[in-house]
C-alpha cells in the first residue's frame, strides 16, 4: 500500500480542523492522529518543546508515539476521554475517533502542567 498520496479519511480531516480550533482557542497543542501504525510511526513523534529541549541535552529519547496509542486505546476501552502523564510529567488527554465502530484515530491535547511551574521543578 502506498502511503504518500494516500487521503485521510473525512473524519480525520474534520478531527484536524477541530484540534486546530481548539489550540487557538486555548493555546494548548492539539492534534488528531491516525492510529495507522505507518501514519503513526511518521507523525506522532514527541514534538513537545520541553521533550526536544531534554532529547537534545541527554540524548535519551521518549517514547511519547507509544504513550500515544496506548492512551487512545485506553480511551476507546473506557468510553470517553482519558487523561494521561507522560513520560516528563506532563498531562496530555485524548479522545478516540471512531469510525463504523473501529479506532479510527485519535484527538491529543497538551502538554498540560498541572502543578505550579516552580514545585514541577523542584
Amino acid at each position: 500500500m502506498s502511503y504518500e498520496n494516500m487521503k485521510l479519511p473525512d473524519i480525520l480531516e474534520r478531527a484536524e480542523k477541530t484540534a486546530e480550533i481548539f489550540s487557538v482557542s486555548t493555546g494548548i497543542g492539539c492534534f488528531s492522529y491516525s492510529i495507522d501504525p505507518y501514519l503513526i510511526s511518521q507523525y506522532a513523534d514527541c514534538d513537545c518543546a520541553f521533550c526536544i529541549y531534554h532529547e537534545n541535552i541527554t540524548g535519551i529519547k521518549n517514547n511519547c508515539k507509544k504513550s500515544y496509542v496506548y492512551s487512545a486505546h485506553q480511551a476507546d476501552s473506557l468510553g470517553g476521554q482519558y487523561i494521561f502523564m507522560c513520560n516528563m510529567g506532563f498531562y496530555h488527554f485524548v479522545a478516540p475517533i471512531r469510525e463504523s465502530s473501529q479506532l479510527t484515530g485519535m484527538l491529543l491535547g497538551g502538554p498540560v502542567l498541572m502543578t505550579d511551574r516552580n514545585d514541577f521543578l523542584a
